[in-house]
């Protein structure tokens, strides 16, 4: 994953170009099993950065609201928008997870 900078849109637009977005968008619409776009892999730190990729998943996989997809008609800066709000929505915050001894991680493992 790369790491981008929600206050830096120019970091975002490197992950996620606006030719690779138009292009997503267009494939998007037509049937097929698979969507693409980017995932957000954690939330913003205290400087604003955080995780980008590009990803793509398969229809029938479930939604999930770290996932976005671009369709057509939809506007490139409002997207990258979407992301950082996704971000500081739904991103992954690394110090709130358990670590090794983390007495939530205690007991019998399967």
């Amino acid at each position: 994953m790369a790491k981008v900078n929600a206050n830096d849109r120019a970091t975002l637009e490197r992950v996620y170009p606006k030719d690779e977005f138009v292009n997503d968008a267009a494939r998007n619409d037509l049937p097929n099993a698979i969507v693409r776009g980017v995932r957000v892999g954690s939330a913003p730190d205290d400087t604003g950065g955080f995780e980008l990729e590009r990803a793509a998943r398969h229809v029938g996989e479930p939604e999930t609201p770290h996932f976005l997809a671009p369709h057509n008609g939809q506007d490139y800066q409002r997207f990258l928008d979407d992301v950082i709000a996704v971000a500081q929505q739904f991103g992954f915050r690394t110090e709130e997870t358990p670590g090794q001894g983390d007495p939530r991680i205690k007991g019998l493992r399967q």
